[in-house]
């Protein structure tokens, strides 16, 4: 599914920030970190950063979605973050940043790349009540668990699998 590259583990609720560079640093070690890569965190960030540096990924609507395609690795993996103040950044809207999901895809998966961002952009930047929920949650077991309510917000979660339906966003 969409979101099964996201669990309690790898997701804050202190994103601290306060610039899109320390806070998207934060969310590189995360990752690196829960997910066991054998990927220097330097060289991450810088590929988080160059992707950052030919278009902003701050979608507005109180989320960002940072992102790199790397030549490693066999799945999706990412981390996200949770800043209840929100952090001041260079938004589309001028509104802060709440949500900052950091994504990694393997090169080999660029249709999954896109499908993941599109998703998580359309149903996270326009439903204000997952919104008002997930951007004042209270802990990364909680926002786990938000995650991956399937009946709670219809289209929230399709299936990337091969053989499984897809429902649209």
């Amino acid at each position: 599914r969409v979101l099964d590259f996201l669990s309690e583990h790898n997701i804050t609720t202190t994103l601290k920030g306060p610039s899109k560079e320390e806070a998207i640093r934060e969310l590189v070690e995360l990752a690196v970190s829960v997910n066991k890569l054998s990927v220097d965190t330097d060289y991450l960030f810088a590929e988080v950063m160059k992707a950052e540096s030919v278009a902003s990924t701050c979608v507005g609507e109180g989320l960002a979605l940072p992102h790199a395609r790397l030549d490693v690795g066999n799945k999706i993996v990412g981390a996200m973050g949770i800043s209840h103040n929100g952090l001041n950044l260079d938004t589309p809207d001028g509104r802060p940043v709440h949500c900052m999901v950091l994504i990694l895809t393997p090169k080999s998966m660029p249709e999954r790349h896109l499908e993941v961002l599109s998703a998580l952009a359309a149903s996270i930047g326009r439903d204000d009540s997952i919104q008002s929920a997930l951007y004042h949650i209270d802990s990364p077991a909680h926002a786990d668990e938000l995650l991956h309510l399937d009946e709670q917000f219809e289209g929230w979660n399709y299936y990337l699998d091969e053989g499984e339906p897809r429902r649209p966003v």
